[in-house]
Protein backbone atom coordinates (compact mmCIF):
# COMPACT_ATOMS: atom_id res chain seq x y z
CA UNK A 1 0.00 0.00 0.00
CA UNK A 2 1.72 3.06 -0.92
CA UNK A 3 1.56 6.09 1.62
CA UNK A 4 2.41 9.52 1.42
CA UNK A 5 4.18 11.29 4.76
CA UNK A 6 4.35 14.96 5.25
CA UNK A 7 6.19 17.62 7.43
CA UNK A 8 4.35 20.87 6.02
CA UNK A 9 0.24 20.63 6.00
CA UNK A 10 -0.17 22.47 2.87
CA UNK A 11 -1.36 19.65 0.58
CA UNK A 12 -3.74 18.23 3.44
CA UNK A 13 -6.96 19.51 5.51
CA UNK A 14 -8.42 17.54 8.06
CA UNK A 15 -10.85 20.30 8.02
CA UNK A 16 -14.27 18.87 8.96
CA UNK A 17 -13.27 15.33 9.86
CA UNK A 18 -13.85 13.28 12.43
CA UNK A 19 -11.42 12.15 14.78
CA UNK A 20 -11.26 8.31 14.94
CA UNK A 21 -8.62 7.92 17.53
CA UNK A 22 -6.17 10.38 19.71
CA UNK A 23 -3.56 9.71 21.91
CA UNK A 24 0.05 10.65 23.85
CA UNK A 25 2.90 8.17 23.70
CA UNK A 26 6.25 8.62 24.92
CA UNK A 27 5.41 12.75 23.77
CA UNK A 28 3.89 12.00 20.74
CA UNK A 29 0.30 13.10 20.05
CA UNK A 30 -1.48 11.08 17.06
CA UNK A 31 -4.50 11.87 15.76
CA UNK A 32 -6.07 9.54 13.25
CA UNK A 33 -9.14 10.71 10.62
CA UNK A 34 -11.98 9.65 9.25
CA UNK A 35 -10.78 11.49 5.73
CA UNK A 36 -8.46 14.26 4.71
CA UNK A 37 -8.45 16.04 1.80
CA UNK A 38 -5.65 16.06 0.02
CA UNK A 39 -3.86 18.55 -3.39
CA UNK A 40 -2.30 15.62 -4.90
CA UNK A 41 -1.42 15.36 -8.55
CA UNK A 42 -2.47 12.22 -9.77
CA UNK A 43 -2.05 10.25 -12.70
CA UNK A 44 -0.77 13.29 -14.08
CA UNK A 45 -4.28 15.14 -13.09
CA UNK A 46 -3.49 18.12 -10.47
CA UNK A 47 -6.79 18.38 -8.41
CA UNK A 48 -8.61 17.97 -5.05
CA UNK A 49 -9.11 14.35 -3.77
CA UNK A 50 -10.51 13.00 -0.80
CA UNK A 51 -9.35 10.29 1.10
CA UNK A 52 -10.30 7.30 3.50
CA UNK A 53 -7.25 5.52 3.79
CA UNK A 54 -6.86 5.94 7.58
CA UNK A 55 -5.20 9.70 7.70
CA UNK A 56 -2.85 10.80 10.38
CA UNK A 57 -0.95 13.44 12.15
CA UNK A 58 1.80 13.04 14.32
CA UNK A 59 3.39 15.54 16.43
CA UNK A 60 6.59 15.25 18.36
CA UNK A 61 5.13 17.43 21.25
CA UNK A 62 7.73 20.15 22.80
CA UNK A 63 4.48 21.04 25.54
CA UNK A 64 0.97 21.95 25.75
CA UNK A 65 0.58 25.82 26.48
CA UNK A 66 -3.14 25.51 26.98
CA UNK A 67 -6.16 23.82 26.03
CA UNK A 68 -9.81 25.13 26.79
CA UNK A 69 -12.68 22.90 26.39
CA UNK A 70 -15.39 25.46 25.38
CA UNK A 71 -18.49 22.77 25.92
CA UNK A 72 -17.85 21.58 29.21
CA UNK A 73 -16.48 25.43 30.08
CA UNK A 74 -12.43 24.28 31.40
CA UNK A 75 -9.27 24.30 30.98
CA UNK A 76 -7.57 21.28 30.86
CA UNK A 77 -4.32 22.26 33.21
CA UNK A 78 -2.52 18.66 33.92
CA UNK A 79 -3.00 15.15 33.03
CA UNK A 80 -3.29 15.82 29.74
CA UNK A 81 -2.69 12.16 28.60
CA UNK A 82 -5.76 10.90 30.28
CA UNK A 83 -7.77 13.79 28.48
CA UNK A 84 -6.83 13.32 24.31
CA UNK A 85 -9.75 10.17 24.43
CA UNK A 86 -12.37 12.66 25.35
CA UNK A 87 -11.53 14.06 21.47
CA UNK A 88 -12.55 10.85 19.46
CA UNK A 89 -15.82 11.88 17.69
CA UNK A 90 -15.01 15.22 17.64
CA UNK A 91 -14.77 17.04 14.68
CA UNK A 92 -11.47 18.61 13.89
CA UNK A 93 -11.78 22.05 12.30
CA UNK A 94 -7.87 23.21 11.94
CA UNK A 95 -4.05 23.03 12.58
CA UNK A 96 -1.65 26.01 12.44
CA UNK A 97 1.06 28.09 13.38
CA UNK A 98 1.09 31.60 14.42
CA UNK A 99 4.26 33.06 16.95
CA UNK A 100 6.20 29.73 17.40
CA UNK A 101 3.26 28.05 18.68
CA UNK A 102 0.65 25.59 17.33
CA UNK A 103 -3.13 25.56 17.42
CA UNK A 104 -5.44 22.79 17.13
CA UNK A 105 -9.34 23.74 16.78
CA UNK A 106 -11.86 21.10 17.29
CA UNK A 107 -15.48 21.36 17.30
CA UNK A 108 -15.76 22.14 21.27
CA UNK A 109 -12.18 23.73 21.65
CA UNK A 110 -8.64 24.79 21.13
CA UNK A 111 -5.03 23.43 22.17
CA UNK A 112 -2.22 25.72 22.18
CA UNK A 113 1.17 23.79 22.22
CA UNK A 114 4.89 23.87 20.63
CA UNK A 115 6.52 21.09 19.04
CA UNK A 116 9.43 19.63 17.77
CA UNK A 117 8.17 18.23 14.67
CA UNK A 118 4.93 16.83 12.93
CA UNK A 119 4.35 14.57 10.17
CA UNK A 120 1.04 14.19 8.11
CA UNK A 121 0.58 10.23 7.22
CA UNK A 122 -1.48 9.34 4.33
CA UNK A 123 -2.80 6.23 3.07
CA UNK A 124 -4.18 7.56 -0.29
CA UNK A 125 -7.03 4.26 -0.49
CA UNK A 126 -10.47 4.78 -1.27
CA UNK A 127 -9.71 8.39 -3.38
CA UNK A 128 -12.47 10.54 -4.61
CA UNK A 129 -12.07 13.34 -6.91
CA UNK A 130 -13.16 16.21 -4.46
CA UNK A 131 -13.04 19.25 -7.44
CA UNK A 132 -10.41 20.57 -10.39
CA UNK A 133 -8.15 23.60 -9.05
CA UNK A 134 -9.80 26.46 -10.45
CA UNK A 135 -7.44 28.84 -12.40
CA UNK A 136 -6.18 30.87 -9.36
CA UNK A 137 -5.00 28.00 -7.70
CA UNK A 138 -3.03 26.89 -10.73
CA UNK A 139 -1.53 29.89 -11.28
CA UNK A 140 -0.24 30.46 -7.54
CA UNK A 141 0.64 26.78 -6.60
CA UNK A 142 3.86 25.04 -7.61
CA UNK A 143 2.05 21.96 -9.29
CA UNK A 144 5.58 20.01 -8.96
CA UNK A 145 5.53 20.14 -5.32
CA UNK A 146 2.46 17.88 -5.08
CA UNK A 147 2.67 14.68 -3.68
CA UNK A 148 2.35 12.33 -7.04
CA UNK A 149 0.21 9.13 -7.44
CA UNK A 150 -0.77 6.94 -9.60
CA UNK A 151 -4.22 5.60 -8.03
CA UNK A 152 -7.74 4.40 -9.23
CA UNK A 153 -10.08 7.31 -8.25
CA UNK A 154 -13.64 7.33 -7.85
CA UNK A 155 -16.03 9.79 -8.86
CA UNK A 156 -19.08 9.03 -6.74
CA UNK A 157 -18.58 8.24 -2.63
CA UNK A 158 -20.12 4.67 -1.80
CA UNK A 159 -22.81 4.97 0.66
CA UNK A 160 -21.92 3.12 4.07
Amino acid sequence: MSQIISNTYNFFSFHDSPITNCYLENDFLYFEFEFVFCFLNNNKTPAIYSSEGYPKIVIHLKRIINWNDFEENKTVSSDYKYHFAELIGKTFLAFSHENSRETIEYSIGVIHFELFEFQVIVFPTNLFLFRELDKVELLTMSLNEFPKTNLPVSFHHSQK
